[in-house]
């Protein structure tokens, strides 16, 4: 057993547990003794090791995440002057809708024609396309 293990009990029987940690608050530096009485080269280049590996694993993880987020991001609304309100339309729509389904997300009482304006909108913009002859609309990317 080391030293500072020693020492600490030493506290402990001589003053209980209550009196002991009494003494520790009152006297801090007694803490910081006892903790680097404790510390080993050994120890410590084991704890830098550890650290390094955390460090390495966390910088491959957010690589990983960013590289994927750059090469699936697609660059849309870029040129765009302002962001509108239909932003939070277009963001709750699946990546293939149709104008029923843009009508439902636009919300109770709009009319065919601010939906159709606003799908105007966004094909000029390049946001959504028309999937063939089909009444599908198919989403470009997120906003």
């Amino acid at each position: 057993m080391s030293d500072s293990l020693l020492r600490a009990e030493k506290l402990i029987e001589d003053h209980g547990l209550t009196g002991a940690e009494k003494m520790l608050r009152e006297q801090p530096w007694l803490t910081a003794e006892i903790a680097s009485e404790m510390q080993s080269p050994a120890m410590l280049q084991a704890y830098e090791l550890l650290a390094e590996s955390l460090i390495d694993n966390d910088m491959i993880y957010l690589r990983d995440k960013l590289e994927l987020a750059s090469a699936t991001t697609v660059s849309i609304g870029k040129n765009r002057a302002r962001k509108g309100g239909n932003d939070i339309i277009y963001n709750r729509l699946p990546d293939k809708f149709s104008f029923e389904q843009a009508m439902g997300a636009k919300g109770n009482g709009c009319s065919r024609n601010s939906v159709h304006q606003m799908l105007k909108n966004w094909k000029s913009q390049k946001l959504i396309t028309q999937m063939d002859a089909t009444a599908i609309i198919r989403r470009l990317g997120k906003m």
